[in-house]
């Protein structure tokens, strides 16, 4: 900025920045650098991520040639927000950019006060400015198909802008051919495709015999319809007859890990990935994760001694990146880690961070009170902060040696996992080859695991000798022991805190973004590094992060929410033109939980909902609206709002109950969005929300016009 220390440029200040990029990681890595100066659009290279940021003011602009060959059909352009709530205009007038609010460098209270009253001027006027446009939640993706009376070949322009202070996404722009779309690995692809057509990814793995790949795992979130998986190696592009490998029907759960060990892909160098609906629409994200083997002696821990002769180096396991308010579903049939990352927003609000048990046991009437589940972590720091382990983590807060250490034995008969801490036995006859504290002489398993409760410097893994009562805290990463196994007259246990804790983080606003944070990125921002370890395989579960009052996206997952009383948590459904019924289905763990319709929001043109727009229907809550209420309390003693089809009070007989809206209902709405809030007046609560759209998949379905929905290339 001109008002930085050692800015050049401009007339008074000409001048030339050296710009170098420097790879401190183990692999090769391949990247796209874009200068650009003042309003200047970037040139975006077809099929091509660009990552950007956008602030109040301060939209990032782009121009795209546009030159489709013979089986070209469309051009699409997809924003998938990092962080923030960017909104992406498309004109094929350069001028049309000319009206977006800028600050031009003013930071004063007025000038950005005035800057927000432009944009949401801007916004509400957008038709008139934009020939195509996307109001983004998450992600999005727009078609311009070549019969559209302003389609086909030539300029597009366009703008990601946002009334947040820092909107970080990823912009792509491509002709939609038939051709694959590179997908990096670790980075999401929001995407689509319209009925019965296809939209095609490849992943390059390359040939790098140091770091052979051990397992590529490729995590499709459906949004919309019901899209379909497919995989082959080599040239040809994936059909449904001919696919190497599928996962057919992910819309019935919305989000599906499809895993390749390296005995499927034997000596593939590239992966081509095809994505497809029948019978509908649909629009999804897609992201591939990249497993590489260590070289000799890198994950050895030295010598092969106990302990190591010096610390393992780091994992080469990737890192998920999540999309704000976005559930990503993952599948974990051994035991190990998961890792993800999280933008923090800017500013930061309270955050949430939530992982929930999916699948069979957990989702029944009464889950098995011993189903253990994944374990989640947390820390904040800029981007090369580290990963979560238990040895490095700052959420939960490390326990302290004055709180109860009881510990139960996860295998004992009438033992609550939900609501108390217990261990289980995880190795038989050996121990982790990492590093270790001792823990002194313990009287039994169980007294042992009292001990590493009671850790001051926390303790997840402990080993226990029954011949001597030699007590240990393990400084491993998961029961898997990534630094290896060895042999040892001791058993290994594995620390399971209560379901709440182990599942549930909420992390303040101070806390998501310190200050030390913000300096030591140089900028970047904060990045919130989470990591889920699952002890008890198998492990399906569902990971989502947001700011606490924006809502949870039910796209046929189960949500699971922690709420102190009278608190509201949030949820949005997309309803699809040709919906018959939506059903909620509520299971209540703790306190009395209500549920209500907030407002409905029309969506027609496809694009994800505003839920500040005028363009809504009042539910039996509105008072529950975090942009419309300052202080929503859970106000349901109205006779009138207590008879609305759309609110179920939960009155404490049961834990199991449903709300079912249907097209005779005052509200009913299709082609829209449903805003609904929970809350729960004297307690605290926890509950798990799943939501089925019926007459459509239960990720949604249908949707016209607006300039098209998702994209993609006609069968």
């Amino acid at each position: 900025r001109p008002d930085e220390e050692g800015y050049v440029g401009g007339d008074a200040t000409p001048g030339t920045y050296i710009i170098g990029a420097y790879n401190a990681g183990g692999d090769e890595a391949t990247y796209t650098i874009v200068a650009t100066v003042g309003g200047t659009p970037i040139l975006a290279p077809a099929g091509t991520p660009l990552n950007g940021r956008a602030a109040l003011g301060e939209p990032m602009l782009y121009r795209y040639l546009h030159a489709p060959g013979k089986n070209a059909s469309a051009l699409q352009m997809a924003v998938a927000a990092l962080s923030g709530n960017p909104d992406l205009c498309v004109s094929r007038n350069a001028s049309a950019m000319e009206k977006l609010p800028l600050l031009s460098g003013a930071t004063d209270v007025a000038a950005r006060e005035a800057a927000e009253k432009e944009t949401e001027a801007f916004r509400a006027a957008i038709a008139e400015h934009c020939t195509w446009h996307r109001e983004l939640d998450g992600s999005d993706t727009l078609t311009v198909r070549h019969d559209e009376p302003e389609g086909g070949p030539g300029w597009y322009y366009a703008a990601v802008f946002t009334d947040d202070a820092s909107a970080q996404f990823t912009f792509t722009a491509r002709v939609v051919d038939g051709k694959a779309v590179p997908l990096e690995p670790n980075q999401p692809a929001s995407g689509g495709a319209p009925t019965g057509g296809w939209s095609y990814y490849a992943l390059n793995l390359g040939d790098d015999s140091d770091h052979p790949v051990e397992e590529v795992s490729l995590v499709l979130t459906a949004t919309l319809g019901e899209p379909d998986l497919f995989v082959s190696f080599g040239e040809k592009l994936p059909g449904r007859a001919d696919a190497e490998h599928d996962a057919a029907k992910v819309g019935g759960r919305s989000a599906y890990t499809l895993t390749l060990p390296a005995s499927d892909l034997g000596t593939a160098t590239r992966l081509l990935i095809g994505v497809q609906a029948e019978g509908t629409p649909c629009a999804f994200s897609l992201t591939a994760t990249v497993t590489r083997r260590a070289a000799k002696g890198e994950g050895s821990g030295g010598s092969g001694g106990f302990p190591p002769a010096s610390p393992p180096p780091p994992s080469l396991e990737p890192v998920l990146r999540l999309l704000p308010a976005t559930p990503m579903a993952m599948d974990v049939s051994d035991a190990g880690v998961k890792n993800f990352e999280y933008v923090v927003p800017s500013p930061s609000t309270d955050l949430e961070l939530v992982v929930t048990p999916l699948g069979g046991e957990w989702e029944s009437d009464r889950p098995p009170q011993s189903l253990l589940p994944p374990k989640l972590l947390a820390v904040t720091g800029g981007p090369n902060e580290g990963r979560a382990t238990p040895a490095h983590h700052d959420f939960p807060p490390q326990r302290t040696l004055f709180e109860s250490s009881t510990v139960r034995d996860a295998g004992e008969r009438n033992v609550d996992a939900r609501g108390s801490w217990t261990y289980k036995l995880v190795q038989s006859s050996k121990r982790c080859r990492a590093a270790h504290a001792d823990l002194g002489t313990a009287s039994s398993a169980q007294d042992c695991a009292a001990k590493c409760r009671a850790s001051a410097d926390g303790c997840a893994y402990f080993t226990y000798g029954r011949r001597g009562g030699k007590c240990h805290a393990e400084r491993t990463t998961s029961s898997a022991c990534p630094e290896g196994l060895e042999r040892a007259d001791l058993e290994l246990y594995a620390l399971f805190p209560p379901w709440d804790e182990a599942t549930s983080l909420r992390i303040a606003a101070q806390d998501a973004a310190p200050a030390s944070c913000a300096a030591a990125s140089g900028g970047a921002g904060c990045v919130l590094h989470a990591a889920v370890i699952c002890d008890a395989p198998p492990c399906h579960f569902s990971v989502v992060a947001a700011p606490a009052d924006q809502p949870i996206k039910l796209v046929g997952q189960a949500q699971r929410r922690v709420r102190p009383a009278n608190e509201w948590a949030y949820f949005s459904v997309r309803v699809a033109k040709d919906a018959t019924d939506v059903v909620l289905t509520m299971r209540v763990e703790s306190g009395s939980p209500s549920l209500c319709v907030v407002e409905t929001v029309d969506t027609a043109d496809d694009s994800s909902p505003d839920f500040d727009s005028d363009d809504r229907e009042d539910g039996a809550c509105p008072q529950a609206h975090p942009a419309r209420a300052a202080d929503p309390k859970l106000v349901l003693q109205q006779s009138d709002v207590a008879a609305d089809a759309w609110l179920k009070r939960n009155d404490g007989d049961g834990s199991f109950f449903t709300l079912e809206l249907l097209p005779s209902d005052k509200r009913w709405c299709t082609s829209c969005s449903i805003l609904l809030a929970a809350a729960s007046p004297e307690a605290a609560s926890t509950f798990t929300l799943t939501a089925v759209v019926g007459g459509v998949s239960p990720a949604g379905g249908g949707g016209h016009g607006g300039g098209g929905g998702g994209g993609g290339v006609g069968a």
